[in-house]
């Protein structure tokens, strides 16, 4: 049953036709629910496929040897509060949160860490390789670990989905010249903080902003996005980093009850979900720069 749910999931996520037994499978009680299956220790062929699978996954997105990689489900995780701060080991508590915020969107996610994994980012999605699947390190980076998930779960909504929630959160985004500027630097080297806190200072909003700096950043050749990429990834900072304001989404659902009321519950679910956590745990969670 867990390999055919897995499956049928994946199906859905590429936007493939279901069979009816592929579709009751989805509709029914998940197999994972209440509880998790075991990536760095699995029993049975699935398991170990999974385990695999991941391995194979990380060592593909990092550049790492595969026997370098280790995988793990949150039950393989240690018991205790996050650390929150950089390199502190993910908590079996915080990954369950993940896990659960996963299972509303329709994503597995798995956590690991290896040699390169450091250098090359927090997490990730490989969409056209693994749909439906997400990663998240299993050791704090730039960013908290919720916040990362947060983000790559943005990376697992449709095309549609993502144009819904650009327009919905378009007028509550905090432009701020730090904030923006911190985060078109990855893409563009820096080179035009003059002419982005112009167009902030007269108001001009994060999708203007965005696409002029980076047809500046693309007549240059310096660009590493093009702008539908660029702004896919400011979202997803966004996405993450405001788990935690209720008031941010309390705005935003209103944006969003007209336009896809299925979006909006997924997302107030899993906001829920992350809100109760962190009321559990102390100090402020660690965002990316774009909106600190």
């Amino acid at each position: 049953m867990e390999d055919q749910f897995l499956e049928a999931r994946r199906k859905r996520a590429r936007g493939e036709l279901l069979s009816q037994a592929e579709a009751a499978v989805l509709n029914g009680p998940a197999p994972f629910e209440g509880r998790t299956v075991s990536l760095a220790a699995p029993t049975g062929p699935v398991g170990v496929a999974r385990r695999d699978e991941a391995v194979q996954d990380v060592a593909f997105a990092n550049g790492d040897d595969p026997a370098n990689v280790r995988v793990f489900s949150s039950q393989d995780l240690p018991d205790g509060p996050s650390g929150n701060q950089r390199g502190a080991d993910l908590s079996r508590s915080a990954a369950s949160v993940i896990e659960g915020v996963g299972r509303i969107f329709g994503t597995e996610y798995r956590f690991y860490d290896s040699p390169n994994s450091e250098a090359r980012g927090d997490g990730f999605v490989l969409r056209g390789r693994r749909p439906g699947v997400a990663y998240v390190r299993a050791v704090e980076g730039d960013a908290a670990p919720l916040v990362v998930a947060g983000h790559e779960t943005y990376h697992t909504f449709t095309s549609a989905e993502r144009a819904r929630f650009s327009a919905a959160i378009e007028p509550y985004v905090d432009a701020s010249d730090v904030a923006l500027l911190s985060f078109l630097s990855d893409y563009t080297g820096g080179r035009y903080r003059a002419k982005a806190t112009e167009l902030v200072r007269v108001g001009v909003s994060p999708t203007e902003v965005i696409d002029s700096v980076i047809a500046q950043a693309q007549q240059d050749g310096v660009a590493n996005l093009d702008s539908a990429k660029l702004r896919e990834e400011f979202d997803a900072d966004i996405f993450g980093n405001r788990m935690e304001d209720s008031g941010f989404w309390e705005k935003v659902f209103t944006e969003l009850k007209a336009q896809d009321r299925t979006l909006l519950i997924k997302i107030r679910d899993s906001v829920k979900q992350v809100v109760s956590y962190l009321k559990s745990q102390t100090g402020k969670v660690r965002g990316f720069n774009n909106d600190q």
